[in-house]
This record gives C-alpha cells, structure tokens and sequence, in this order.
C-alpha cells in the first residue's frame, strides 16, 4: 500500500479480527525500523487494543524485559492478551528473540512489521520466527531495490500480496492528495564532473561478475557512495534553493530533503554538513523560521518540531534520511528535494510523505532538484555514453513523479529537453528494466 494510505490502520483492523476470532486470545509483536515510528504506532494502537509494551533502548519503560516476561507467562499459562511493540534491532536481539524463540506454532501470536523491506536483508532475515504462523509485512514498496533475493526470501516468509493499493488510485479515491511537480535542473561544475568521472572509471576495477550478472564488490561500495555524494553535494545547490523559497518565505508547512553531504561554508570556507548549511542559510537569508530533524534529535525534540510545524509556529523543517520511513507530518504542504538516490523506494517514500491529507491542503508541491553533468545547451550527442549513467538516474525519477501529478508536461517537457541535448531517444522504463537486469544483486 502506498505510503500515507493507512497501512498501519490495516494492520491494526487485521489484528482486532483476528483476536476476536480467537476469543481475544491474541499476543502481537508490531516492529518499527526507528524508534519514533514506535511512538506513532503506540498513539494508534491504544484506540484498537492493550496498551502496549514499549520495548528499545530509550523506552520510558525501564523495566519493559521483565513486563513482557510477565505477559508471556499470562499469555501462555491463560491466554491474556498482550502488546508488544519495538524496533528492528531491538526485535532481533536476545530479550526479544528468548522470548519469541519459545512460542509455539499452535499458540495465538500475530507479528507486525513496518517497512517490511528492511527484513529482506541477511542480518535481519535471520531473526524471522518460523514458529509464528500469523504474519503481516506493511510496505510501500516490499520489492527491494537491486535485491530479487531478499524480496523472495520475504514472499516466501510472508506469503504472496494480499492487497496492493497504489498512488494513481489512493489519488483518484481522495485517500491522497493531488499533487504538482517541478523539476528543477542543476548542473555540476566542471571540477564535480571531473570527479564523478574519476570515481567511475575507478569504479570499474570493482565490477564482478556473480551467476552470470554483473554487480559492485563489497570494496567498491565505498566509491559508489563517494559517487553519489558528489550529485547530492552540487555546489549551485544550496543558492537555487534559496532563491526558489523566496516566494514561500511568508509561508509555512515546508520540508527540505538535504543530501547525506557536506558543503563549504560561503564566509569561513569551513567543510560542514549540507543539512547544516542549507538550515542556517534558510534563517540568515530568508528570515524563516527552521529546523532540523535528523537521527541526532531525541524523541522529545522530534515531538516538539512535529508539534511546532503542524501550528504554523514553525515555518521549515529540514531533514535527511530519518523522513523517508513512516513520520507521519501530513501538514507538508511544499518541499524541496534537494537530493535523492537511484533507489525507487526511497523517492516514493518521500513523495508519500508529502501527499497526506491535512485540513486546508487542497493539494502538494515538489521541488525536484535534478542533477545533470552538465548545461544542456553544451551537451551533445558525444556526451550522452560518459553522462548515460546520472542521466537515466534522474530521468527515472522525473517520469515516476511527473505521470501522476496534476501537471505532467512539466516533467515531458524536462525529459524531452534532456534527450534533444543528446539527440537520443529513451524508452525510460525500458532503460530502468535494463538497468535492473545488468547490475541485479
């Protein structure tokens, strides 16, 4: 189900039929990938069963091991029910896995897990209960990007899709705002375009070949990541970011998608965080009201930023990767994206989070900050083999989010300027599938 649809509601309908199926003689485990997505399910669970047991490291809970000990001891010798919900990697640690480990198959259990995605990898597939029969995986996008493997090892825990709930019909069904698109061209410099070519040709000495399909070794993944923070770090960023909120800056409900980067301070010449950077030039040079909401802010912090922001008190809030799960702020009303990477789970992740309903929010605008090698008015067919790679990357993106919103031709128009700089002719969803076939993981 897309993101912003009402998953987790769902799941919690799909776990109250169950307990009533079963005499109210149900224990459930809801895991979360973060710790604030666990306070948002708590918020939800509490209107539809127990209340629950919150289990992580920062739990208001210090004593929630030897409560959920106690509730599996009443749920096995009477059948009380209980609640558990947690993160990833408290799940799969020993307090959790001892107690899960001695469940029965014959006995009532149902497991819930958010962003199920993140259990196709190794480390957390491992932790999977056999032994629980009741399984219900929650994903926006369950297919997991360049990994067939790990998607079938969960349709094989999980079973196949029970239901399959797109944006275009959450859109046309009213679940899900209409929404306008705007891609917005940034070219590297000439010294960035040098230096993501650098990373590629050495990219090359770390291609291999497994079961006839070529991919990046283990040591190679340290350049891709290089690779990819030089498109996230252009340096004409940040001032096109500025000078496109000069019209929003007496406005409010704006979020800004920075990149995992850096960047040079315009004074000092001081290195330091694109989030940094971009949240300080907002205040000096717009006047707005920002803030960050990063991993680094503490469930309190974030609280107050969501609670701010939703009142109009606060006018930005700028993030990283921390939005791209579940963080429910369905007041966005404009954003900024600043930065984003070829994996299509993490783009439809970000523009679900913009197309929540909210009171007054007729509909959504995106920024997208599409980043090419180089000006369009410069580039020529010659070009097109050495900048294929960034090119089919971003154009990937601008056809996904441009064929749903309300104004499409902006997105042909940009597509359809990018191939007559080249004088090429791209079927894009035919370049992706190639794409996913050559470097499938």
């Amino acid at each position: 189900m897309c993101t912003g649809s009402g998953k987790s509601y769902t799941a919690l309908a799909c776990m109250v039929a169950l307990a009533r199926q079963k005499q109210e003689q149900l224990a459930v485990f809801i895991v979360c990938p973060q710790i604030h997505l666990v306070g948002q399910w708590e918020e939800d669970e509490i209107n539809w069963g127990p209340s629950p047991i919150i289990a992580h490291s920062q739990s208001k809970n210090r004593h929630w091991k030897e409560d959920l000990v106690r509730s599996y001891k009443r749920f096995r010798n009477y059948g009380e029910p209980f609640v558990c919900i947690t993160t990833n990697d408290t799940f799969s640690g020993e307090a959790i896995q001892q107690i899960v480990t001695r469940l029965k198959k014959e006995q009532n259990v149902l497991l819930i897990i958010d962003e199920a995605h993140n259990f196709g990898a190794k480390s957390l597939s491992a932790c999977l209960p056999e032994n629980i029969n009741n399984r219900i995986a929650l994903s926006a996008t369950i297919e997991r990007y360049r990994d067939k493997k790990g998607t079938q090892m969960l349709l094989d825990y999980f079973g196949e899709k029970c239901i399959e709930y797109d944006v275009e019909q959450a859109i046309k069904d009213g679940a899900l705002t209409k929404y306008r698109y705007f891609p917005v061209p940034v070219y590297l410099e000439s010294d960035e375009l040098r230096e993501y070519q650098s990373l590629t040709e050495k990219l090359k000495k770390f291609v291999i070949e497994e079961n006839g399909k070529l991919k990046i070794s283990k040591e190679g993944e340290l350049l891709l990541f290089k690779r990819s923070r030089v498109l996230a770090g252009a340096r004409n960023k940040p001032d096109l970011l500025i000078s496109l909120m000069q019209k929003y800056k007496n406005d409010g409900h704006i979020l800004v998608y920075c990149g995992a980067t850096s960047m040079e301070d315009e004074e000092t010449g001081d290195i330091e965080r694109q989030i940094d950077g971009v949240t300080t030039k907002i205040r000096n040079e717009l006047r707005m009201t920002a803030r960050r909401f990063t991993a680094e802010e503490d469930l309190r912090e974030r609280q107050e930023i969501k609670s701010l922001f939703q009142d109009g008190l606060l006018q930005v809030v700028t993030a990283i990767k921390c939005l791209d799960e579940g963080v429910n702020i369905p007041s966005i009303r404009t954003a900024f994206i600043m930065a984003s990477t070829r994996n299509p789970r993490e783009f439809i992740q970000r523009r679900g989070r913009l197309l929540r309903r909210s009171p007054n929010k007729d509909y959504a605008e995106i920024y997208d900050f599409v980043t090419l090698p180089r000006e369009l008015s410069c580039a020529s067919h010659l070009d097109f083999e050495a900048d294929r790679n960034i090119i089919i990357g971003e154009m990937a993106r601008i056809h996904e989010f441009g064929k749903l919103s309300d104004n499409p031709a902006q997105a042909d128009g940009m597509m359809n300027e990018i191939m007559r700089a080249y004088d090429v002719y791209l079927d894009i969803e035919e370049e992706m599938q190639k794409m996913e076939e050559e470097y499938d993981e």
